[in-house]
């Protein structure tokens, strides 16, 4: 059998080596697509809001966090800014100014036509 080595793999996605975080983010993939089939969770807690003002809001299972925002009007989508493992009692301000900074910009992407409305 042949293996391929991946040297140019996601930093994500080299931490994903166990089953456990393999589980993880299989996990957060089933409670995003909840989320946007239903507007909300099953399990509140499992949503949280990190910037009420900025309309930032994040899913989490066990340590991993994927923040996202909602967007458009007429076809009313979420898009998830990154993913994140979570070591603290708190979410890291920067992980927040991260996904804050990624709305930004494709805000002002969707405003010059870069992207299908």
């Amino acid at each position: 059998m042949v293996t391929r080595e991946w040297t140019d793999e996601p930093v994500f996605v080299q931490k994903m080596k166990s089953a456990a975080l393999m589980e993880t983010l299989l996990d957060l993939l089933v409670r995003i697509e909840e989320y946007c089939h239903k507007g909300t969770l099953r399990i509140p807690e499992q949503l949280n809001t990190l910037d009420e003002s900025q309309g930032l809001l994040e899913i989490k299972c066990s340590r991993g966090r994927i923040p996202f925002y909602e967007h458009g009007e007429l076809f009313p989508s979420s898009r998830g800014t990154h993913g994140f493992y979570k070591n603290s009692a708190r979410t890291p301000q920067g992980e927040i100014d991260r996904g804050l900074a990624i709305k930004r910009v494709d805000q002002e992407r969707s405003t010059d036509g870069c992207h299908r409305k």
